[in-house]
């Protein structure tokens, strides 16, 4: 037999293997066809997420020199002595040019006060016009506390510059610019000369770290203190709000969301000073600016509406973006709000750029990661979350990884501090941030869903306030009956008006930097320092009863004044004792140093 002829028992195992495979076969053809009729679309991919941004902040980006082109041809260094409040990093280094003529090539650099060049960068690519800005190939570490000089070489002056813009020091977040330095020279170099005047050489700086200690000086103590966005002296950058009197130390913004215009004289009344948006009702704007009540605008009023009124002082661009189901992604709700703060800044017209969020504070489901970028290209954010009221909020809370962890509930006033601190972390201590607090039922028809009282309308303020917030912001739209403007027509509008009058009082303590210290288990406080005084300013973490504070050295009063209350207390051993009623419950104190 040939040798390719198989034997029977060979065709017998070749055919068995033969109908194996035609039955493993077929099995896969309906596996196929079944994975063919159940998947018709292709498997979803995620949308590509912005890596995370570093969030920076300037001194001077939101100011216009007075002075955009100076007479002076002759080449100059020019520059800005400055401190960081924090540790950081300088990522790039800026100035502003007023025109073409500001021209050749201009080269920045950072020195130390002692004359090293810590970096240089050339700019490329310059605009016509505007602030420039050049990338630092290694960001330089900085010291909190340490003077620098940041510095840019006009090889044809015509530079910059506003006479007397730094006869005093000037603070923008963490960042104080405290002099200007120019040295001529047909190649530039350390500006050893000071001047009052700003030539905005700036910088791009990043918070990594706390505040350091304040040394230990008479009547002040020798404490480290909390990092901060400032205080009033933030404003400074925004001609219109300085204009309107936002970095007067007595000034703290209490604010009302998207008032009615013809309510402007009512709301003053009650302590209001600020209009977070303002119907647009056909009112002219100045119907309330004219009453001395700021306006941060929506962009649904014109820039020719607007005008120049000086007490327009900011533009608010969005509501609870990160949120919007109009886009598609959180991609495209970024993309959008950078767009629309974009759109507002190019107005370059010395007004401030606000945005208010919503859920992105849970760190959930809504700007997962990517809140920081949300908040780097606003100059004010503020936040809400109705705790107290809404059955939804409390279930969104409650599945919050980030709040579960403090052991808050979630309708009580820790929830509100709670949120200043998320847009804290989120800002770096950047800028400030502002807490929405509901003045009846905030339009909600869910079922459970309730008016707030007034005791925990104060506490939520407080409680706020005590964290870090920089204004009040109420929300006065309700459906509880009682007419849709609950601060003209609500229960609750002699408590506001209490509550804004103690606000406003204390204006120059809230506006100084907090001190850090831990007065006792169960307690959530503020201390401050003013005029020889301490002030503490107190709530609970949720508990009530009796609570003991235990004092900082250096506050050696023996007598505690209860602000508001008409009582005194007594300190015994450095320690004094009160109690709290409720968890909404808040007392403010002061103490002789």
């Amino acid at each position: 037999m040939p040798a390719n002829v198989p034997t029977n028992a060979e065709f017998e195992e070749l055919s068995e293997r033969v109908e194996n495979l035609e039955e493993a076969n077929a099995d896969l053809l309906e596996r196929v066809e079944a994975l063919e009729e159940n998947d018709t679309e292709e498997p979803p991919v995620d949308p590509p997420v912005d890596p995370p941004v570093v969030v920076t902040a300037s001194i001077f980006s939101n100011l216009v020199p007075t002075n955009l082109t100076d007479a002076d041809t002759v080449p100059i260094e020019l520059g800005t002595r400055f401190s960081p409040s924090v540790n950081g990093k300088i990522h790039a280094l800026k100035f502003y040019k007023g025109a073409a003529a500001n021209g050749g090539t201009h080269l920045g650099r950072l020195w130390s006060t002692a004359g090293v060049k810590l970096a240089e960068v050339t700019y490329a690519n310059e605009t016509a016009s505007g602030w420039q800005s050049a990338a630092l190939s290694t960001p330089v570490d900085v010291v909190a506390g340490t003077d620098y000089v940041v510095s840019y070489f006009a090889p044809q002056g015509r530079y910059s510059a506003t006479s007397g813009a730094l006869a005093s020091p000037v603070t923008a977040g963490q960042l104080v610019a405290k002099r200007g330095r120019y040295l001529y020279g047909a190649n530039g170099g350390y500006p050893v000369n000071e001047s009052n005047a700003n030539y905005f050489a700036d910088v791009e700086f990043e918070a990594t770290g706390a505040t350091t200690p304040t040394n230990p000086t008479t009547g002040i103590l020798n404490l480290p203190r909390k990092p901060w966005y400032g205080g009033p002296s933030y404003y400074q950058q925004f001609s219109k709000a300085v204009a309107a009197g936002w970095t007067n130390p007595a000034f703290f913004p209490i604010a009302v969301y998207f008032g009615k215009p013809s309510h402007a004289g009512q709301l003053k009344a009650a302590g209001i000073n600020t209009y977070l948006g303002a119907e647009h009702d056909g009112s002219a704007i100045t119907s309330i600016t004219g009453l001395g009540v700021s306006v941060i605008a929506q962009l649904e009023w014109t820039s020719a509406e607007v005008g120049s009124t000086a007490g327009v002082v900011g533009w608010h661009t969005d509501d609870e973006i990160e949120m919007n189901g109009s886009y598609p992604t959180d991609a495209a709700r970024l993309a959008q709000h950078k767009a629309d703060v974009a759109s507002a800044r190019a107005k370059n017209d010395g007004r401030f750029i606000n945005t208010n969020y919503g859920n992105g504070v849970l760190e959930t489901f809504w700007a997962p990661g990517t809140m920081p970028q949300y908040v780097a290209v606003d100059d004010l954010t503020s936040v809400d979350k109705y705790a107290y009221t809404s059955p939804a909020v409390n279930y969104e809370f409650n599945r919050s990884d980030a709040f579960l962890s403090t052991g808050k509930a979630a309708a009580s006033a820790g929830a509100y501090g709670w949120q200043q601190d998320q847009m804290e972390k989120f800002s770096n201590h950047t800028k400030p941030n502002w807490v929405f607090v509901e003045t009846a039922k905030p339009i909600l028809i869910e079922s459970g869903a309730k008016v707030i009282t007034g005791a925990q309308i104060e506490g939520a303020v407080w409680n706020s306030i005590i964290h870090g917030a920089a204004g009040v912001l109420y929300f006065q739209h309700s459906n509880d009956g009682s007419g849709t403007y609950s601060l003209i027509t609500g229960p609750n509008i002699a408590k506001v008006t209490a509550v804004n009058a103690a606000v406003q009082a204390l204006a120059p303590v809230l506006n100084t930097q907090s001190y850090v210290w831990n007065f006792g288990a169960g307690l959530d406080t503020m201390l401050k320092v003013k005029d020889g005084s301490a002030y503490i300013f107190a709530m609970t973490d949720g508990s009530t009863g009796s609570k003991t504070f235990t004092l900082p050295a250096g506050v050696t009063g023996t007598t505690v004044e209860v602000l508001g209350e008409s009582r005194t207390l007594t300190v015994t051993g450095g320690k004094f004792t009160d109690t709290f009623a409720s968890e909404a419950t808040h007392h403010n104190y002061k103490i002789t140093l």
